[in-house]
Formats: C-alpha cells, structure tokens, sequence
C-alpha cells in the first residue's frame, strides 16, 4: 500500500497525522517545510492541502512566537535577531502592515519572523493572522506544484500545460529574492559626487 492508497482509505486519520507532523516542523524551526508543503500538495491536493497547511503553518509559527516572546526572548536576542532595531520601531508604528510585508518577503526562512516579531510589541493576534495572510500565496504555489506531480501517469505528463505553469510558479518563486534584490539595485539613486 503506497501512501496515495493510505489517505484514501484513511483520509481523516491521515490528514490529523500530516497536520501534526507539519505543526511541529513548524514550530521547531527545521528545514525543508517547502518540500513538507509539496507533499501536502501531492497527498491531499489543492484545497485540503492548503488548508492543512495554512492553518498548522500560522498556529506553529505562532507557537515558534510565543516560545520567543516568554522562553528564549535573552538567547534570540543574543544570538539570532542582532540589530532588527529597525523592524522593531516600524513594528511599534504599523505592526500588522510590518508583520504582513515581512511575510511577503519570499526566500526569507519561515521560522525568521516568529523569532524577530517574537522580540517585539506586537499582538499574537496580529502575527497570526500575518501569517495566515502572508503565506497563502507562497503555500498555494507550493501545494500546487505537489498536485501537480500527484498528476503524472507518464512521461508526456511532464510536459503537461499545468504542470510546466506549476513549476514555472515555482521557479519564479525561489528567483524572486534575486530578482527584487536586481530590481532594487537598480532602482537605487546613484550617489552623486561633489567637486570642489
């Protein structure tokens, strides 16, 4: 029995256990969540994956927050957020707007702005619903991608419409850091020198 033919005939139970081992890759800050999303993708598809992930991504890192904020605020401090000065006084004037754009930043690790945010004033209220917010463009192309591959049943599949959108969106999605650090640079005003 491959896993497919597992959440058919479990798909409660399956969809219970996926979620928790999500929740906990969320709120212990462990790579590959990306790949986790994919996968979430591929065994539960677009809206049942989305929605797993969605909500167990916004209530672990809100954990991952909390556990900041009240156990480990002096080690993050010292350790990990040196300096966010910056993002702390925007944080104080427009919190939700902050924690909602710093979710928008795509390339940036999930677990970053639970540990920064978790540094600052902000409401748990407002980080959760950034974060529900923030990341549903970002989860929605990953599960997609993962649904996509759940698609193939021959090699001409692979070169399928849907799925060449699907990695498309992916690809872009990982360029994206790189492209608006380009963009950014060239939109930067050039420092003008002065002549005596």
């Amino acid at each position: 029995m491959d896993m497919l033919d597992f959440v058919d005939e479990y798909p409660i139970q399956s969809a219970f256990v996926f979620a928790a081992f999500y929740f906990l890759f969320c709120v212990l800050p462990m790579p590959f969540v990306s790949v986790l999303t994919m996968v979430a993708g591929y065994l539960f598809g677009n809206v049942l994956g989305l929605l797993i992930v969605s909500f167990m991504s916004a209530l672990g890192g809100t954990v991952l927050f909390l556990v900041v904020r009240y156990g480990l605020r002096d080690w993050v401090q010292r350790y990990v957020a040196r300096g966010p000065d910056a993002l702390q006084r925007a944080v104080t004037t427009n919190s939700f707007m902050v924690a909602l754009s710093v979710r928008f930043i795509p390339g940036l690790p999930f677990s970053f702005p639970a540990l920064v945010l978790g540094l600052s004033r902000l409401t748990v209220w407002k980080f959760y619903c950034s974060t529900q917010l923030g990341l549903l463009l970002t989860l929605f192309i990953y599960v997609n991608a993962g649904r996509s591959l759940a698609q193939l049943d021959s090699v001409q599949d692979v070169f399928s419409a849907e799925l060449i959108i699907s990695m498309l969106l992916l690809a872009l999605l990982i360029k994206a850091p790189w492209m608006f650090a380009r963009i950014h640079q060239k939109l930067k005003p050039k420092s003008i020198k002065k002549y005596g």
